[in-house]
Order: structure tokens, then C-alpha cells, then sequence
């Protein structure tokens, strides 16, 4: 259940993190603040309120109420702006479970007030099934890693000649895809349409001219191959 009333408002966001992130600032340098001054001037920019009207419908009109979801969608795009940057690297798991609780001031630039206020890895891949609009097959452990990496070791194919046969790939060519379009199939699915009508929104807000231009400079790394990419590396990472 989507409840509005619990959704963290931006003005609520600029509070926590002004106000938190001067004491971190200011009381001690192992915190590391002003190392992520960039990222955190883009999510400061970044208004997440429009997303209150669009995303209720991707939740049942009953149950537990969700939340943390605006906080949790700040910590992906930072996750994400942070690739490589932190011990996590591209792994979703290593960055709640152990970047996120380890740096508070990451938290706070999430929008997390304490470190006792983050919410398990099981809260992110719920908000992400629901925004993923397809099948999760073809991101898969056993989809992207050969069968040796999964606990099983593959079957051995022995040709006519009594040798080791190769093995054969499944290769779409530009005669297959074509076909597709004849036969009025789609060549490809949009299970992204989601996460790509809410990077729309969030970047066509009306705001001052600088805001503006962090937003679409966020917004213009978020093609749809970078999309297929993130959401690939994060559910192939879930455990």
C-alpha cells in the first residue's frame, strides 16, 4: 500500500541533509561529507515529490503501507552515480549491506537521519519488481552465468567422431529480426517504461536554471541501454 502521508517530502530531504550534513561537516573529518559534494548537490536538486502521483497504482490499495520508498530511490541513483567509486562497485547487496551502514554520511545523503533508519536489501528489490515491468528470467543468475558458475557443471556433448562437440549458440541475425518486424512481433520489450517515464517527469519539472541543468546532466547518463545495465547488475546481484 502507497500511503502519501509517509512519503519523505523534498523540503523534508533539504532539512536532513543541511541540517545533519554541517554537524558531519563539521564535527569530524573521517566522515567524509564533502567527498560526495557533487553527487549530493544533484539528489538536492533532484525533487522527488511529483512521484506521488504517479506511483500509487503499482501498489496493492491494501496491505502494509511501504516505506522509505522516495529515500530508497535516492540511494539507488546514488548507488548508481557511485559505481565503482565505494567497496560495493557494481554489487546492490555490498552497498546495503555493507557500504550504507558503514557511512552515515552516504545515509544521510539518501535521506536517512541514523543508520538505524536504513531498510534491508528486501525493500529495494520489492520497489524494483515493481517498476520492472517484464520478466526477470533474462537477468537471472542461471540466464547471464554459465552453468559451471551456478553449482551445476554442464552436460558433456560427445559427437559422431567420439570427441568433445562444441557447443552452439543461439545467434538472432539481422534476417531473424527482420522477420520479426514482418510478422509483426516486437523485436525487443520495454520493461523499463517505467523507470523511464519517471526519469521523464523528474527531469521536465519546473525549477531555477542551475537545478535545472544538474538535472539534466543526471538525466542524460539514464539512456536505455544504462537502464537495461543497472537493472540487469542489481537483480543478477540479489541474493
Amino acid at each position: 500500500m502507497f500511503k502519501p502521508e509517509l512519503w519523505q517530502s523534498h523540503n523534508e530531504y533539504r532539512t536532513i541533509v543541511n541540517s545533519l550534513g554541517k554537524k558531519l561537516s563539521r564535527n569530524n573529518p573521517r566522515y567524509q561529507f564533502d567527498t560526495y559534494s557533487r553527487e549530493r548537490q544533484k539528489l538536492l536538486s533532484l525533487n522527488l515529490d511529483p512521484l506521488m502521483d504517479y506511483l500509487p497504482p503499482f501498489y496493492s490499495p491494501e496491505g502494509r503501507p511501504a516505506k522509505n520508498q522516495a529515500q530508497i530511490l535516492r540511494s539507488l541513483i546514488l548507488f548508481t552515480l557511485l559505481f565503482n567509486r565505494t567497496n560495493a562497485k557494481t554489487s546492490l547487496t555490498a552497498w546495503v549491506r555493507d557500504v550504507l551502514p558503514r557511512s552515515i554520511s552516504l545515509a544521510c545523503i539518501c535521506g536517512f537521519p541514523s543508520l538505524e533508519d536504513l531498510p534491508p536489501l528486501g525493500s529495494y528489490y520489492d520497489l524494483m519488481n515493481r517498476l520492472w515491468i517484464g520478466s526477470r528470467q533474462p537477468y537471472a543468475r542461471s540466464a547471464l552465468l554459465p552453468a559451471g558458475k551456478n553449482g551445476k557443471k554442464p552436460d558433456k556433448t560427445i559427437g559422431s567422431d567420439g570427441k568433445l562437440a562444441e557447443e552452439s549458440y543461439d545467434i538472432f541475425s539481422a534476417r531473424h529480426t527482420v522477420d520479426l518486424i514482418r510478422n509483426a512481433s516486437p523485436a525487443s520489450d520495454n520493461p523499463e517504461a517505467a523507470l523511464q517515464e519517471i526519469f521523464s517527469l523528474l527531469s521536465q519539472q519546473s525549477s531555477p536554471q542551475h537545478e535545472r541543468r544538474e538535472r539534466q546532466c543526471l538525466f542524460r547518463q539514464k539512456n536505455k541501454r544504462q537502464l537495461r545495465i543497472f537493472i540487469g547488475l542489481t537483480i543478477r546481484n540479489q541474493r
